[in-house]
């Protein structure tokens, strides 16, 4: 097993470590299979990290998906020397260890005292790309707080993406363990971003009103950029992006999430999908300063929501590409009220603010599919007469 890296010679590495059991396999298990279980796996991965650690310097990309978080690599691994690491995962699916597992392996993840590099230089010099179960890393962000900064450079245009967190009540829940929301907030302040990623992350209590986790949850993906929610507590949402640029962002998507209103941003690309019913597009929408806007599958996006579009040009006053997919909530005819306010010429009072842009704001681009309409040949017809590009499935 320790040569396992030796063929490679001075090739860049790319090292994936997963575990192919399920959740749903080990639901059943008795505690002492489970243990057994993590034992197995922790062994397993310490013998490869010993196989892997006089390469480390060679590895351009590190995906951990294990089952246990007490089988991840710990935090003082990260303090070698990686001058050509440019992604980093560790994922597990199990999230939080329960106190036996913590005590069978030492708690190598809950650190009283932040530690101190060993490098006076920075140990993560290409990082571009974060992707941590949310308890990994916060417990990394405690053992390197306030030590971001030299461990790796702050101004790469570094992509976080974190999963799976519920933040309890202090009075609820005192383990040590646990990490509180203000934490969690202050770490990401810390951690320093380019574009971020929160999926599956909730405050516990009559606070998290959030929606339903999508039946079809996307893939992970590292090639996002912008800011990105995936079934996220609104309050949650609303003090991550009291911690942005919003003026910086290219992109905004937010996916099964109750959304707060968004005070002045730009974010050329804004996405909603399966937002429900209860949330306030208008406040949402009102200081958006993009130019394309994608909705689907959200009841939300109703005739009010359109007629509110029409009577306030000002609001989302630069959009023009409109992709709406999956939505029934509202009509044609709403539809053409609008696109018929949103392309009449503007007048000198409505234009005042407009000045910096070559042409007038209005939709240029319009695609509808799926939602169970139906469009007869002369409404086609209609859209196409005042709409450059028209595409409806």
């Amino acid at each position: 097993m320790l040569d396992t890296f030796l063929w490679s010679k001075d090739f860049p590495l790319q090292v994936c470590v997963f575990n192919s059991t399920s959740l749903s396999d080990q639901a059943h298990d008795t505690h002492e299979s489970q243990l057994q279980a993590a034992t197995l796996e922790y062994t397993r991965v310490q013998t490869l990290l010993a196989a892997l650690t006089p390469h480390i310097k060679r590895c351009k990309l590190l995906h951990f998906e294990l089952l246990y978080p007490t089988s991840l690599p710990p935090a003082a691994f990260f303090l070698q020397r990686l001058p050509n690491l440019k992604e980093l995962t560790l994922l597990s699916g199990r999230g939080i260890p329960p106190p036996p597992f913590v005590v069978g392996f030492g708690n190598p993840w809950t650190i009283g005292n932040p530690i101190q590099p060993v490098a006076s230089r920075p140990s993560l010099c290409w990082l571009n790309c974060l992707a941590f179960d949310a308890f990994t890393f916060m417990c990394l962000a405690r053992a390197f707080k306030g030590l971001w900064s030299e461990i790796c450079y702050r101004d790469r245009h570094l992509r976080l993406s974190i999963w799976n967190y519920t933040f309890r009540p202090a009075r609820r829940d005192r383990s040590a363990s646990r990490f509180t929301f203000e934490e969690f907030i202050g770490y990401l302040v810390d951690a320093g971003f380019g574009c971020l990623s929160l999926r599956n992350m909730h405050i516990a209590g009559p606070r998290d009103i959030s929606a339903e986790p999508s039946n079809h949850p996307e893939p992970y993906s590292s090639s996002y950029t912008g800011i990105r929610f995936e079934n996220v507590s609104r309050e949650l949402i609303s003090e991550c992006l009291s911690i942005c640029d919003l003026r910086q962002q290219e992109s905004f998507a937010f996916r099964s999430c109750d959304i707060p209103p968004i005070d002045d941003f730009f974010g050329y690309f804004l996405k909603l999908e399966n937002i429900p019913r209860s949330t306030d597009l208008q406040g949402v929408l009102k200081l958006w300063q993009g130019r394309q806007l994608t909705i689907g599958s959200s009841a939300c996006f109703n005739d009010s929501l359109l007629a509110w579009f029409s009577d306030n040009r000002r609001c989302a006053q630069y959009l023009d590409s409109l992709f709406l997919f999956d939505c029934d909530s509202f009509s044609m005819e709403a539809l053409k009220e609008f696109i018929d306010a949103r392309t009449e010429e503007l007048g000198e009072e409505d234009g005042e603010d407009l000045n910096d842009f070559d042409e007038e704001p209005c939709i240029r681009e319009l695609r509808v599919q799926g939602g169970g309409h139906t469009l007869a040949d002369e409404d086609r017809l209609w859209f196409q007469q005042r709409v450059k590009r028209f595409s409806f499935e």
